[in-house]
């Protein structure tokens, strides 16, 4: 209750016919845009992403055919130097 005293009051004491206080449209307008373009490209990249194939894990494995690597070959080996 008090916070929303406090801000009551302060936002009572500012001047709001002050000409600092007023912004054009020219000056909110671009800057909505460019923020709504912005939110809009990346929620399209977003969404875009989702609806792409598995490029990694077991579901993109299926169906795939891959080269036999011999075990033997990368066994660690005892270092007798």
């Amino acid at each position: 209750m008090a916070d929303h005293r406090f801000f009551s009051r302060l936002a009572h004491a500012v001047n709001h016919a002050d000409p600092l206080f007023r912004l054009s449209l020219g000056f909110i307008v671009p800057r909505t845009v460019v923020t709504a373009a912005f939110f809009l490209f990346v929620i399209g990249k977003g969404l875009r992403a989702q609806r792409l194939s598995v490029k990694t894990g077991w579901e993109a494995l299926i169906g795939q055919t891959v080269d036999r690597v011999d075990p033997d070959r990368f066994a660690r080996r005892p270092n007798f130097c």
